[in-house]
């Protein structure tokens, strides 16, 4: 059993990278839902060898998994949908996502998500040959983005409030 200090700083320090990581949601092409998973297994594993992982803390972390897996490809069919709506191709999409990509590596995570769009404005201009068409095309994207940000978010949500009943049990 990890002393009361012991376990004070493991708690602590998983709550932060569980807040972190949500925060982290809100780009996106940042996988935070598995971040946030990541940032539960040394948690998990310590407890697991300290035998205070029990039946009920393992359904709970099972139910996060499930949760993060589910979240995680939902993001992609959210977002797929409000494109297919506007009949945009998949090369829009990878300008987009290559434009984030790139200006990330140089600039900040925020300049990479505006990059993404502008690239994906761009791909739309060059494709459609009409602003306004481009435009509302980019308006697709960004309220795709923003019902699976709103989704990913309920889900990390839900996992810290079910990281919380694990640590109550076994603590």
């Amino acid at each position: 059993m990890l002393s009361e200090p012991g376990q004070l700083l493991l708690n602590g320090l998983t709550l932060i990278a569980l807040i972190f990581s949500l925060l982290s949601l809100f780009f996106p092409l940042f996988p935070g839902l598995i971040v946030m998973w990541l940032a539960l297994l040394p948690y998990i594993s310590i407890q697991a060898l300290m035998g205070n992982m029990h039946g009920s803390s393992w359904l709970v972390f099972a139910i996060i998994t499930v949760l993060m897996l589910g979240g995680s490809v939902a993001d992609i069919f959210i977002i797929d949908d409000h494109l297919r709506e506007k009949q945009v191709p998949g090369s829009s999409v990878f300008w987009s996502f290559m434009a984030g990509i790139i200006v990330s590596l140089f600039f900040t995570a925020l300049i990479g998500v505006l990059a993404s769009l502008v690239g994906f404005y761009m791909a739309e201009l060059s494709r459609l040959k009409n602003e306004n068409k481009a435009f509302d095309s980019t308006k697709a994207l960004l309220i795709g983005w923003g019902r699976s940000i709103a989704l990913q978010m309920g889900i990390g949500v839900v996992t810290i409030v079910l990281w919380g009943v694990v640590v109550w049990t076994v603590t």
